[in-house]
Parts: structure tokens; C-alpha cells; sequence
């Protein structure tokens, strides 16, 4: 069964853009954590991007199409830790996994979705919770401390159909 994420049109745009690119992502952030707590909201997307230059390519023109005035080059979403935000006309903050972290672990853990009419992977229940500790060591976040809390308690309860999900 594949759960249906939603964001604004323009968003879901750029998720098509970019998947049709070919580049690599993992939904992370609030909309991951509300695919396994529906009530959580999610403010903006947060796309985890593989580190490869063709993944920082594709990106890079996916945000100039999107109309996003991309204030970087490509190359700094090869590096680990960077994070690149588009607020203009999208919500979206673009990451790369932080130094000792990897990205193919993340991706075999990672579950599929449904995201503007495309296939895409969302950071695994565990991952989150993992990536909500580390936020709280480098930044201490009373959102953070709910999201780990939401996912553990989230954990603990049977997974809804997606019928009555949508309801």
C-alpha cells in the first residue's frame, strides 16, 4: 500500500522536475514525519539529496525552472551537512547527508510514497527519529523533541489504511 504526501502545486512541481532528472531524494522532515503520524503538519518539504554531482545537477535546474534564483553552484550539494533553502517561490529546504551518515543506507531503509503523481522515498520511522536526536544534539528544538515523541508514540499504533487516512 502506497500513502499519498501532499505539499503545495509548486512543490509537487519541483518533485516531478526533479524526479524526472533522474536525481535521488528522500523525503525528510515534517511531511516524512506526518507519512507515519497523519496528524502532524508539515510546513515545507524537505528533500534529503543524494551527493552526487548529477543529483546537485538536477537540482540546480529544477529550482531555475521552478523560477527559484538557485545562490549557489551545484557542486555545494556534493558536500556533506549543506543544507540550501528555496523560499521564494517554493518551500522547500534542499540537505545532504552530515559527515559519517550514508545516503544508500538511508535510501535501502527508506519506504515508497506517492508525491505530485511520482514514486519517491520517505526517511524510514527509525531514520527520523535518528535525525530528530542528532538536530536536538546540535540544536536543542521543542519541535524536534514532539516529532520524536510523535513518531515513537506513532509507532506503538497500528498503521491506518489509506482510505481512512484521506477522510
Amino acid at each position: 500500500m502506497v500513502i499519498t504526501l501532499s505539499t503545495s502545486g509548486e512543490n509537487e512541481s519541483f518533485v516531478r522536475d526533479l524526479h524526472a532528472c533522474g536525481g535521488r531524494f528522500i523525503v525528510v522532515g515534517g511531511l516524512a514525519i506526518q507519512h507515519y503520524c497523519p496528524d502532524r503538519e508539515a510546513n515545507d518539504l524537505d528533500l534529503l539529496l543524494e551527493p552526487l554531482p548529477s543529483t546537485a545537477a538536477a537540482a540546480h535546474a529544477a529550482l531555475a525552472r521552478a523560477g527559484e534564483t538557485p545562490h549557489f553552484e551545484p557542486e555545494e550539494l556534493t558536500r556533506p551537512g549543506k543544507q540550501v533553502c528555496a523560499k521564494h517561490l517554493l518551500d522547500v529546504d534542499l540537505l545532504t547527508p552530515h559527515e559519517g551518515e550514508n545516503f544508500g543506507a538511508y535510501w535501502s531503509r527508506s519506504v515508497a510514497a506517492c508525491l505530485g503523481g511520482v514514486t519517491v522515498r520517505v526517511a524510514s520511522r527509525d531514520d527520523l527519529v535518528r535525525m530528530k536526536r542528532n538536530a536536538l544534539e546540535a540544536r536543542p528544538d521543542e519541535k524536534d523533541r514532539r516529532d520524536i515523541v510523535a513518531l515513537e508514540a506513532c509507532a506503538a499504533k497500528p498503521a491506518l489504511a489509506v482510505d481512512e487516512r484521506r477522510e
